[in-house]
């Protein structure tokens, strides 16, 4: 990014923050750590989460030689019209959260999926559906 950045450009990237008991990605990851295997083969890639925390984000835009480094916290959330929809969107919308799901055991990701339906029943709205907080981190600088 900085190479192809004219001089005084800016730059703006944004990452899911990591899992929490407190949101979409916590739910899904804690039902995988008690029902299933966190530790599958996947093909070699980055850590999902790793420029989740703002001090990770800002170091490392900073070591990019970026000027002015911003890191802040969104909230958002993720609405979901059943309790099923927050493992379909990963399935459909991730490569590696879906690899390690694909990787279970059947009667495991079974598990899973009841332990993630019930893991955002607390996020059920009025008139139907769930609103799952689904918080990013979004960090900025300048060439």
């Amino acid at each position: 990014m900085h190479r192809v950045l004219r001089p005084g450009g800016r730059v703006a990237v944004s990452v899911w923050q990591a899992p929490k008991p407190t949101n979409g990605f916590g739910v899904l990851f804690g039902a995988i750590k008690r029902h299933g295997n966190l530790d599958v083969p996947l093909p070699h890639g980055p850590d999902f989460f790793q420029f989740s925390g703002t001090e990770t984000m800002t170091a490392t835009l900073e070591a990019m030689s970026f000027r002015g480094v911003t890191a802040q916290h969104v909230e958002q959330t993720w609405d979901i019209d059943k309790a099923t929809g927050l493992v379909h969107a990963i399935l459909e919308g991730t490569v590696r959260a879906r690899a390690m799901l694909l990787a279970q055991t059947e009667p495991a990701r079974t598990a899973i999926e009841a332990a993630v339906d019930e893991g955002i029943a607390r996020y059920r709205v009025a008139g139907g559906g769930f609103r799952v907080p689904m918080p990013a981190l979004v960090g900025a600088g300048t060439k």
